[in-house]
């Protein structure tokens, strides 16, 4: 008596099956490490540009006492406009990187699972071109963290810059000592090294 229904076939369907659902299951950790990664990373720029903000909202600073009886040192001041000017031009750097991953998605290439014969390796070929394409998405979206981060980085050295002008200027740490004058008065001299 002949079987009714032919088996024949199903040692077919299961071949390439166990390959398909191995690189699945690759795919989908790489695709949450991606995640996990970003999360943290997203939140601590999120605090970093609140920060930021608040910092430049309580920025004061008077020049007048700032310049008073000090001296400025012309090398520390073209190191920090150095610093300055490379500080803004990565920040413009990272805008046009931010510019550019805005603007042109990278296509997602099809796996090769989905041109085979079986369907169940197919549909599993269908999921991982889904899953390539939230991959692609989220280390478009690190990559412009980074680049905010940078853009951050860059604002807060040039506050920083601004605001300690410190580093501008000679010490002025060095220890007075009081002169008598012949004439009856007394000054104020530094001792020690000026530079």
């Amino acid at each position: 008596m002949a079987f009714p229904i032919d088996l024949s076939g199903i040692g077919g369907l299961f071949t390439g099956i166990q390959d398909a659902i191995g690189v699945l299951l690759s795919t989908v950790q790489e695709v949450f490490d991606d995640i996990h990664t970003f999360y943290p990373r997203a939140s601590d720029l999120i605090a970093s540009i609140v920060a930021e903000v608040d910092a430049w909202k309580d920025f004061r600073h008077t020049f007048a006492a700032s310049f008073k009886n000090r001296v400025i040192n012309v090398e520390s001041v073209a190191k920090k406009l150095r610093g300055i000017l490379t500080g803004l031009q990565t920040a413009l750097e990272a805008l046009k990187d931010i510019r550019q991953h805005l603007r042109k998605p990278d296509p997602v290439s099809p796996s090769d699972l989905g041109k085979s014969r079986n369907p169940i390796v197919k549909a599993i070929g269908k999921i991982l071109d889904a899953l390539e394409a939230v991959s692609q998405f989220v280390v478009r979206l690190t990559a412009i963290l980074e680049d905010l981060e940078k853009i951050v980085d860059a604002a807060r050295g040039i506050r920083l810059a601004v605001e300690n002008l410190d580093s501008i200027f000679l010490s002025q740490k060095n220890p007075r000592e009081r002169v008598r004058l012949a004439g009856g008065g007394s000054i104020r001299i530094r001792v020690g090294s000026l530079h």
